[in-house]
């Protein structure tokens, strides 16, 4: 029972002293030059802007399409990633089925440090740039609106607050449960471990046959 509480009171202090995580959800905006991400008429909504936002988005996945969950407003926490990085298109469809509303690329970021989810966010939010300057420079990023007469450019705004890091760890309640579940589980697994050590053991003494007797005399007794 000793070496078991041992062995999970070390998996609870290992989980302590390594709990808590950074994260960072910062929202990457496609819509047209010069236009405001909080006018309804920005673009964003334009099915080439959004098909265009989707390119980039899975030239930043490195040709994989990108992933989503089922939720819009899961966290990339949730899923038990320590340090990733996850890019995606805003996915508003829900579970089953896909519906991309806007052209919005999501940057979730999970890390052990403050600094190493600082420097994805700026090195993928300077990919973004140099990609959508690119296509632009090729002619990919021009598109004709369906109200205008003249052709507009797609221009990248990053979302205002979301590019804050917040620091995520468990609460004291929280704590106080995951202790208890280690010393739930330290107590079932000590109670079989020492009933199996104890049949183990009964079973031999109940199957061990007495050993014969050795008597030895002296010559001077077996003389006599």
């Amino acid at each position: 029972m000793v070496v078991v509480a041992t062995i999970f009171g070390g998996i609870g202090w290992t989980f302590t002293t390594d709990g808590g995580t950074y994260y960072t959800r910062t929202v990457v905006w496609f819509t047209t030059d010069a236009a405001s991400t909080i006018l309804p008429d920005n673009g964003s909504t334009n099915d080439n802007i959004i098909a265009f936002a989707g390119a980039v988005a899975t030239e930043l996945n490195r040709g994989r399409p990108p992933a989503n969950y089922a939720s819009a407003a899961a966290p990339y926490y949730g899923a038990g990633v320590r340090e990733g990085v996850l890019v995606a298109l805003r996915d508003v469809g829900g579970q089953w089925s896909s519906w991309y509303a806007a052209a919005v690329i999501e940057l979730h970021i999970v890390g052990r440090t403050e600094q190493w989810v600082a420097d994805q966010r700026d090195g993928l939010l300077a990919q973004i740039e140099e990609a959508t300057r690119e296509r632009a420079a090729v002619g990919t990023g021009v598109w004709a609106g369906a109200d205008s007469a003249a052709s507009q450019r797609i221009t990248v705004s990053v979302e205002p607050l979301t590019t804050d890091i917040t620091h995520v760890s468990a609460t004291r309640i929280q704590r106080l449960s995951a202790y208890g579940a280690l010393a739930i589980g330290a107590l079932l697994t000590g109670t079989l471990l020492v009933t199996w050590l104890d049949r183990i053991g009964s079973s031999r003494s109940r199957h061990r046959r007495p050993g014969r007797g050795v008597i030895r005399v002296s010559e001077r007794e077996a003389l006599t």
